[in-house]
C-alpha cells in the first residue's frame, strides 16, 4: 500500500523497530530450541511479535486515510448530551484541580509501559495461558478497533470543540485543539509522509486506551501484588481517556464491551496448562516410547 499509494515512508525508523521486533523473536527461537529457557523464549517472542504487530497496525491506520466518508463524532456527541456529558466541562473541571489533572495524565501515559511490564511479568512467571489469553486479547481488540474505525471513522472531540485559551492552559490536554485541527487535515487530505515521530493516536471510537485498562487489570488479577497497583493506576486511566485522550464518554463505553468480548473469546481459544519450571512443559500422563513388536515391525507402547 505504501508504494501503491506513493506516500514518503520513514523506512529507516521503520526498520530498526522490525529489526528489533525480529531479533527478539530469534533470541527467543535460540532459547527455546536450546531448551535453555522456555520462560524467556515465550517472554521474548511474546513481546517481539507485539512490536512487529503494533508497528503494522498503526502504519496501516494512516494508509486508511484519507476517510472515505465523513467523521461520526458529531452523532457520538450526541449519544454523550444524553447523559449530560461535555468534554470541555470536564477539561475545564480538571484545570481547576491539577493534582487531579495530572494524576490522570501520567496514568494514561502510562498505558503501554503497563503492557511491557506484564508481558516481562507474566512471562517470567510461567504464566503461558495468560500470556498467550493477553496477547490474542491484545491483537484481536486491535484488529476489531481498526476495522471498525475504517467503516465509521472517529477522531474524538478535539475536532469538534476549540477550547484554545485559559481551558486549554489550565488542563493541558494531550490531544487539544492543534491536535484536532491536524486530524481533520489528515482525515481530508491524508498523509504525505509517514514516520514513527509524527505518528499519533486516530481511533476514538472504541476507545483503544479502555481496552489497554481493562486488559490490564484482567491480566494481572493472577499476580497479587501487582494486580492492587495496576488495579488503582487503571482507574485514573478512564477519566484520563476523557480528559487528556480527547474521546467520547461513549467511546470509553465501547473500549469496555471490545475488552470484555475479546477477553471472552480468547479464553475460549487458548489452551493449555501453565509451564511449571524453566524449560519444561507440564509432562503428560502416560510416557511414550518406541519398541520393536515380536513382528519385527516399530509400534508405540504405552
Amino acid at each position: 500500500m505504501v508504494f501503491v499509494r506513493n506516500i514518503g515512508f520513514d523506512w529507516f525508523s521503520y526498520t530498526l523497530f522490525f529489526a528489533l521486533g525480529g531479533f527478539m523473536i530469534a533470541v527467543g527461537l535460540f532459547y527455546r530450541s536450546s531448551g535453555r529457557s522456555e520462560r524467556i523464549s515465550m517472554t521474548l517472542m511474546a513481546t517481539g511479535m507485539l512490536v512487529l504487530f503494533t508497528i503494522v497496525l498503526l502504519i496501516f491506520g494512516y494508509l486508511l486515510l484519507p476517510l472515505w466518508r465523513e467523521p461520526i463524532d458529531p452523532f457520538l456527541v450526541q449519544i454523550d448530551t444524553w447523559f449530560g456529558y461535555s468534554w470541555p466541562n470536564i477539561v475545564e473541571f480538571s484545570g481547576r484541580h491539577p493534582f487531579f489533572n495530572e494524576l490522570t495524565r501520567y496514568a494514561y501515559l502510562s498505558s503501554i509501559p503497563q503492557m511491557a511490564l506484564l508481558f516481562i511479568i507474566l512471562g517470567f512467571a510461567g504464566k503461558q495461558k495468560e500470556l498467550h489469553v493477553f496477547i490474542l486479547s491484545i491483537t484481536a481488540s486491535g484488529l476489531v478497533t481498526l476495522g471498525f474505525w475504517a467503516l465509521f471513522p472517529a477522531f474524538g472531540t478535539s475536532v469538534l470543540y476549540d477550547i484554545s485559551g485559559t481551558i486549554e492552559q489550565a488542563a493541558r490536554p494531550l490531544v487539544g485543539s492543534s491536535y484536532g485541527a491536524e486530524l481533520l487535515r489528515l482525515g481530508a487530505e491524508g498523509p504525505k509522509f509517514i514516520s514513527p515521530k509524527d505518528m499519533g493516536g486516530l481511533v476514538a471510537f472504541p476507545s483503544y486506551h479502555t481496552i489497554m485498562a481493562i486488559l490490564a487489570i484482567y491480566s494481572a488479577r493472577t499476580t497479587r501484588r501487582l494486580f492492587p497497583i495496576l488495579f488503582v493506576i487503571n482507574l485514573f486511566v478512564l477519566p484520563g481517556v476523557l480528559i487528556h485522550g480527547g474521546h467520547h464518554l461513549i467511546d470509553v463505553f465501547g473500549g469496555f464491551l471490545t475488552a470484555c468480548c475479546t477477553i471472552y473469546v480468547a479464553r475460549n481459544v487458548v489452551t493449555g496448562k501453565e509451564i511449571q519450571a524453566d524449560g519444561v512443559f507440564v509432562a503428560t500422563e502416560h510416557q511414550t516410547t518406541f519398541v520393536h513388536s515380536p513382528s519385527g515391525m516399530s509400534g508405540l507402547h504405552r
